[in-house]
């Protein structure tokens, strides 16, 4: 780094044409191994599968079934005033919201209105290697760098490693823009903001949430009319709709306005008798009788095609051929693994490139309906061999696996109509990790992250099995103090002090060991 009066630059020979960010480096030349930002919006007919209406794909932002951005004009325009402001840095800025509010199709909307002024935009494919070269090269007008990562919180390690290199990078060739879509507030984010100090913000850039009632009847409505003439149907009265959206504001988030829309098409009555969890469980049922479909008709049995697409829900991109083969032999289709298994599913619509460019079974979206069709598919009637497919779908996850996990739950616990939320997903993952308790390392930031939705029981199991692999001392402090609290929301206090008071004594004896390290702890 230069130290003189001027802002510092880093220097190396390949600055101009390769700014790195540890593992994930963005080059201003087009090179064989790097990766466009992807913008995948596509046809409307698309949706449109064999004849009928792929319902998640109709759901789903890329598709485009609402061609309005209702209610989020003032969102956009902070994230585009955000991004062409500031010159040519590096910034990272969050945006937050629940499940359904739109974040992603937000962001692909800026992302789309960048590229129309000349930048390279768009978002950083889930399912990328963990180094990877980001391809700025097609920027039309001189433009900059905008690319979004969705889920950040399921990619821990990449997200670490580009905070800390961000500060190191001062006036590089172009503006570099790095927008976080989180389901996790700002506050949950703190710790990495403070990596930044102002360079993260003091707050979200933008926070999506329920829309207005004006706007919300606006996306029912266009929603209904542009699915009732794709799929050829007629739109039925929609006088009630208002009195829908004004029950409960969940109904007026973006993605519940939109399935209600569809489900008045569907049932050709406009009465909008269901409320949200009703709404989305009956979307998904729609969906697996279409899957069940598919599933005969290629040999998979009835209900191992919606095995498969169930269990690909535990990663972010989906199946890879290695664990739909594991899976295969583990007779989650059975009659039918192996080779022979993988040819069957690459002659269904759910077969293809994923975000990374590799052949795989996609993972359904959008989120909360996915969660719906994983109930229906895999936890409404639970087979024996459950805990196994599981572990098997997940295997080498690493440590995104917990916040996968989290968010899958946090959408049975809102889907819930029986009061059992994500209980019956816990129950499997406590039966996988039992039959053999290594298993429980991957679900170790479950124990120690805000934000997840599991149960302190739960919790507390895992940190249980994790501390009986665990034999150093920092380690076991660590588990111990974690386990003391949940135990003590349990209302186990004596299991409680005996955990914190375990922990206390190995501090203690790792700060006399060593003063200068555990001292301050």
């Amino acid at each position: 780094m230069m130290g003189n009066a001027d802002p510092p630059v880093i220097r190396d020979a390949n600055f101009q044409h390769n700014i790195v960010f540890g593992s994930l480096s963005v080059s201003l030349l087009a090179v064989p191994s790097a990766i466009e930002p992807r913008l995948p919006f596509r046809e409307l007919t698309a949706i449109l599968d064999g004849g009928e209406a792929n319902l998640f794909a109709a759901l789903n932002w890329e598709f485009g079934l609402t061609a309005g951005l209702h209610g989020r004009q003032a969102e956009l325009d902070g994230i585009l005033g955000w991004a062409e402001a500031g010159g040519n840095s590096v910034s990272v800025r969050l945006v937050t919201g629940p499940g359904g509010a739109g974040k992603t199709r937000l962001a692909a909307e800026a992302a789309r209105v960048l590229r129309e002024r000349g930048w390279c935009a768009g978002f950083l494919p889930r399912g990328a290697p963990q180094a990877q070269v980001i391809d700025a090269s097609g920027r039309a007008g001189g433009g900059g760098l905008l690319l979004v990562i969705d889920y950040p919180e399921e990619r821990p390690g990449l997200v670490e490693e580009l905070l800390r290199h961000v500060a190191d990078i001062v006036n590089p060739p172009i503006p570099i823009r790095f927008l976080l879509l989180s389901r996790r507030s700002f506050e949950d984010w703190r710790r990495q903001a403070d990596v930044l100090g102002g360079g993260f913000g003091r707050r979200e850039l933008a926070s999506p949430g329920v829309l207005e009632p004006i706007d919300a009847l606006a996306v029912l409505r266009e929603a209904a009319e542009r699915f009732a003439g794709l799929t050829g149907a007629p739109v039925p009265p929609l006088d009630a709709a208002g009195a829908w959206l004004a029950r409960t504001p969940v109904h007026r988030l973006p993605l519940m306005a939109m399935t209600a829309g569809i489900h008045a098409v569907l049932t050709r009555r406009g009465d909008f008798a269901l409320g949200a969890p009703d709404l989305m469980h009956e979307i998904a049922r729609r969906e697996l009788i279409r899957v069940r479909g598919v599933s005969m008709s290629r040999g998979l049995g009835e209900k191992g095609l919606e095995r498969l697409l169930g269990a690909a829900l535990l990663n972010t991109d989906g199946l890879d051929a290695e664990r739909v083969t594991a899976l295969g032999a583990l007779d989650i289709a059975p009659g039918i693994a192996g080779q022979a298994l993988l040819d069957a599913l690459a002659e269904t619509p759910w077969w293809g490139r994923s975000s990374s460019g590799l052949r795989r079974l996609a993972r359904l979206e959008p989120d909360r309906p996915a969660a719906a069709f994983l109930a229906a598919a895999l936890l409404a009637d639970p087979q024996p061999r459950l805990p196994d497919w599981l572990h098997a779908a997940a295997a080498g996850s690493g440590p995104g696996f917990g916040p996968v996990l989290s968010r899958l739950a946090w959408d049975l616990s809102a889907l819930s109509v029986d009061g059992r939320g994500a209980e019956p997903l816990e129950r499997a993952l406590l039966a996988m990790i039992d039959a053999a308790p290594e298993r429980a390392e991957g679900f170790e930031a479950i124990g120690f992250e805000q934000g997840t939705t599991f149960s302190a029981a739960f919790a507390a199991h895992v940190l249980v099995q994790r501390l009986r692999g665990e034999e150093g001392p920092e380690g076991r402090a660590r588990l111990l103090n974690n386990l003391a609290t949940f135990l003590s929301d349990l209302g186990r206090r004596e299991e409680a002090l005996t955990a914190a008071s375990e922990a206390v004594e190995l501090r203690r004896a790792l700060a006399a060991a060593r003063p200068e390290a555990f001292t301050p702890d």
